[in-house]
């Protein structure tokens, strides 16, 4: 059997080729890019067609042990020129060079996160963990029943939670009675997290805060969206009714002009404004008030005043750490625990299958 990483491959090639051409590495390597598809293939056959002299080569630059015979299986190269007529130029531009199969990171992040925490519980460590909580249901289950039968803490990183502004909107909408809640949160596209929805990514936050300020579970479920391109949903807007009668209304983009980062909290007596990229809160009030001059005409009349609540300064992940913290000591309890978390990631993905089926609206049988 022969194993072969790609990096122990484009060694061997490039070192036998800059003997051969009396070249340096780096010119080695462009001429090996500029090859076309089958070109290589030739290359690579004559250098492993020799075991002796390939195993000779490469423990001359890193260890590696090969046996038996080679088998070739491999679907035939393409002979076509490349737009443009150079192979390395098409490479660089379609990033070929380092290339990954489009589910390599989402895999990577789904075995790390689920195991590492499993192994990190079973060890008798307290854990906390990025959002959302797991990659499915069961991985969650698994986080959730590893933490509760060693004793150990299981806290889950919705940093929203943390944000000043929502901190104080907790103590506001305490003493309120809340009817809707409306959630934007927009992003230019960016190169970042392209590999996840734009659910997972950006409106599972929203769906955690909604859950907190709602204390209602969720009854039914509706929602529509798409993508702009090949790959993940890029907008989605869903609506999330409670039991107690609060609406919620979600929207997530990563096709903004801008970024955005709002929740309004509209209550019966009064709505209050957040805006969590700039820590602010404001509370609008109705009033109806109106002076008059001696006469009885009227002066002027106040239909309504706002409120500016200041907010601290803290950083939110230094606030969650922090929190974290005292969570370990027994001081306090954690904001998001495991099932809090498993309920946001239930809800989102419910959320994508009726991107995925426009024609479906739930009412839930279990409510969430």
């Amino acid at each position: 059997s022969l194993t072969l990483q790609l990096g122990q491959l484009l060694l061997l090639l490039t070192g036998e080729l800059a003997a051969e051409q009396e070249r340096s590495p780096i010119e080695a390597f462009e001429a090996l890019c500029s090859l076309p598809p089958h070109a290589i293939r030739r290359q690579l056959r004559a250098v492993l067609a020799d075991l002796e002299h390939a195993r000779d080569a490469l423990q001359r630059k890193e260890q590696l042990h090969l046996s038996g015979r080679v088998r070739w299986i491999a679907s035939e190269p393409l002979e076509d020129h490349p737009r443009g007529g150079c192979w390395l130029q098409h490479r660089a531009r379609l990033g070929a060079l380092g290339r990954v199969p489009r589910d390599f990171y989402p895999g990577i992040w789904e075995l790390l996160h689920h195991r590492v925490g499993m192994a990190s519980l079973q060890a008798g460590v307290h854990v906390l963990i990025e959002k959302p909580i797991a990659a499915s249901q069961e991985e969650a289950a698994d986080l959730i029943g590893a933490a509760e039968s060693g004793g150990r803490l299981l806290q889950v990183g919705h940093i929203e939670r943390f944000n000043p502004a929502f901190r104080e909107l907790v103590k506001v909408v305490a003493g309120e009675e809340v009817v809707v809640l409306e959630a934007r949160r927009h992003s230019p596209n960016a190169d970042r997290a392209n590999d996840v929805s734009v659910v997972l990514d950006l409106m599972i936050h929203d769906i955690d805060l909604v859950l907190e300020l709602a204390a209602s579970p969720v009854v039914r479920l509706a929602a529509a969206g798409g993508r702009s391109a090949e790959g993940p949903i890029d907008y989605v807007n869903a609506t999330l009714g409670f039991a107690n009668g609060v609406v919620a209304s979600l929207t997530a983009s990563k096709m903004a002009h801008r970024k955005i980062r709002r929740l309004y909290c509209h209550c019966r007596s009064s709505l209050m404004e957040t805006d969590f990229l700039n820590h602010n809160l404001r509370i609008h009030r109705r009033s109806h008030e109106s002076v008059s001059a001696d006469h009885g005409e009227l002066v002027y009349r106040n239909d309504g005043f706002i409120e500016e609540v200041s907010t601290t300064s803290i950083e939110p992940l230094y606030a969650e750490l922090e929190h974290f913290l005292r969570c370990v000591r027994g001081q306090e309890t954690p904001a998001v625990d495991g099932l809090q978390a498993s309920r946001a990631l239930q809800l989102a993905d419910l959320i994508e299958q009726c991107v995925e089926q426009p024609s479906l609206c739930m009412s839930l049988d279990q409510p969430i």
